[in-house]
């Protein structure tokens, strides 16, 4: 099975290619028998014609060629109905919730591009934006919002890859919460690990952060998967603490400013240690 690595052209238009890394070569492989073709320096995969690819690189190759699948659907795009207008009367309601109930400012919800959706798949939902380590969007998480007990409490696209919300804007000192809203109240040291299951996967994207001390601060009742990765960090991170919110909280990111406050000194604590 033929595989064909060349230097990535910089005349090659690769749509959603981002800025390769400065310490991986630039190879792009191309597999004409599976019809596809990745770059080894960021991982996206160039959906184009491979044997249109293979000329225009420079390629003379005799043998079959695939064509090239269609475009799967691509995780990073936003859902269909996504807005960040807040002055219809459905969006005003958001709002409410947002700055009342998850205590967010203004800046913050603008910064994170929080929106909703009044129509389509996502109808009825708060919609989150989510972006791996380098700032590049790889998906959503759609949180039911106007039918809270929705029989599925979160939606997010097919393909999406796992991935930690937040990472992009936190170091040192890292706090592992639950859900996307948890990790707003301490968004320059939280990331939240969308759910609480817990991989290897997981562990190689938190290392990624290069963090001096993990503090893992889970919902109240999730003691046993806060130990989990507990467990996944030692040995591989300098310090990892657990942090046990009070019980009348439910999660961090409906605990009262007092809870938050303590939570943000010990970071700090952390920080200047």
């Amino acid at each position: 099975m033929p595989e064909i690595t060349v230097n990535c052209p910089d005349r090659i238009h690769i749509p959603r290619h981002p800025e390769h890394k400065p310490d991986r070569k630039r190879k792009l492989s191309i597999n004409p028998t599976k019809g596809v073709a990745r770059c080894w320096s960021c991982g996206f995969r160039p959906r184009r014609d491979v044997a249109a690819l293979l000329l225009e690189v420079g390629v003379i190759y005799d043998g079959p060629v695939l064509p090239t699948a269609p475009d799967a659907p691509d995780p990073g795009r936003l859902p269909l109905g996504y807005t960040t207008d807040f002055t219809t009367r459905f969006g005003a309601r958001v709002l409410r919730h947002l700055r009342t109930d998850r205590h967010l400012d203004p800046l913050t919800i603008v910064t994170y591009e929080i929106g909703y959706a009044e129509l389509g798949p996502c109808a009825g939902r708060i919609i989150i934006p989510l972006h791996d380590v380098n700032g590049l969007r790889v998906g959503w998480q759609a949180r039911a919002f106007a039918r809270p007990n929705d029989r599925l409490k979160y939606l997010s696209p097919t393909g999406m890859p796992p991935v930690l919300f937040n990472a992009s804007r936190v170091h040192d000192v890292v706090v592992i919460t639950e859900g996307p809203f948890d990790a707003l109240r301490l968004p320059e040291f939280a990331v939240a690990a969308i759910g609480k299951d817990w991989s290897d996967t997981k562990t190689a994207l938190v290392l990624q952060l290069r963090p001096r001390t993990v503090i893992v601060a889970l919902d109240p009742d999730a003691a046993a998967d806060a130990e989990r990765i507990c467990t996944a960090l030692y040995g591989c991170v300098p310090c990892v603490v657990p942090y046990f919110l009070p019980p009348e909280c439910g999660d961090l990111g409906a605990a009262p400013p007092p809870v938050v406050r303590g939570l943000r000194a010990v970071c700090h604590a952390a920080r200047a240690a």
